[in-house]
């Protein structure tokens, strides 16, 4: 099984602290922070090559102090990578992470990412690969688009991880199979989630999500909304979480091809690794 990751990948200091600082206060961390790989796409693709298949990571690093430590990760998963910011001097994405150790909350301080004008040859990267499927986080809108149309073309399912809604977004979803949004995915003309499902719809997009958390998922079956129960767990950390839960949902979709078992392994993989601090420590 081969997958096609494309988005963001991001370079995260996580701080872990008692409690959420208040103004003008400094706050030291018991441990030292952690330094991680990090990002939508990135850490999807690092959860599906864990579960055994082989990933194919395209995203925007280019040339900078982190650029041999998010090399070393990709190598220890055994995940191929095309930057689409190669031999450019770029600053990275840079997400401080701050986790509140009483129930797992984070909060999250980062920037946008620069958008790349680059020629990118999406039809000779599957004519060289055979993708199963394509995963995009909605980063990079324009190559993301390319990319989804000519996974389109070739009959391959493209996933969406809705994280947020971004610009663009609307010209991306006639192509895609599979959504997968957050509760915080809502378009500009969209009020709640029955306007949501709806939308998606009217797009073509027959297998949609929602995830929120520690709540039931809700997916729609037909015509109804169906409450899915998530497993309950103690959160320790939920960096990353919706993430991993990307990754693991490729990975079982294409295993089983059935949406809502697949919805249902990912969901306790998700459970599990919110269990353990940081993206990576719940692999071990």
């Amino acid at each position: 099984m081969k997958g096609l990751f494309l988005g963001l990948t991001t370079i995260d200091i996580h701080h872990i602290i008692d409690q959420f600082p208040t103004p003008d206060n400094k706050v030291k961390s018991p441990d030292a922070p952690d330094i991680l790989v990090g990002g939508p796409a990135t850490n999807a693709a690092v959860t599906y090559s864990h579960l055994g298949g082989r990933a194919h990571l395209v995203s925007a690093f280019g040339q900078n102090a982190f650029y041999s430590f998010l090399q070393e990760d990709l190598r220890k998963f055994n995940i191929e990578h095309h930057d689409l910011a190669a031999q450019r001097e770029e600053k990275p994405v840079i997400a401080s992470v701050v986790t509140t150790s009483d129930n797992g909350d984070r909060t999250i301080f980062t920037n946008h990412p620069a958008d790349y004008d680059v020629s990118f040859d999406s039809r000779g990267l599957m004519e060289e690969n055979q993708f199963d499927f394509v995963l995009l986080d909605g980063f990079y809108i324009q190559k993301a688009i390319e990319v989804a149309c000519e996974a389109r073309r070739r009959d391959i399912p493209v996933i969406l991880d809705g994280g947020s809604w971004k610009d663009g977004l609307e010209r991306l979803l006639p192509h895609v199979n599979y959504a997968i949004c957050s509760e915080k995915f809502m378009p500009p003309w969209c009020n709640n989630k029955e306007e949501l499902f709806r939308y998606l719809s009217e797009k073509g997009i027959h297998h949609v999500a929602i995830t929120r958390g520690g709540k039931p998922i809700l997916y729609k079956d037909g015509f109804d909304v169906v409450e899915l129960p998530v497993p309950e767990v103690e959160p320790v950390d939920t960096l990353g979480a919706g993430d991993i839960f990307h990754g693991a949902f490729a990975y079982y979709l294409h295993r089983l091809h059935d949406f809502v078992p697949a919805l249902e392994k990912a969901a306790k993989i998700a459970a599990h690794s919110c269990q353990f601090a940081g993206t990576r420590v719940w692999m071990q």
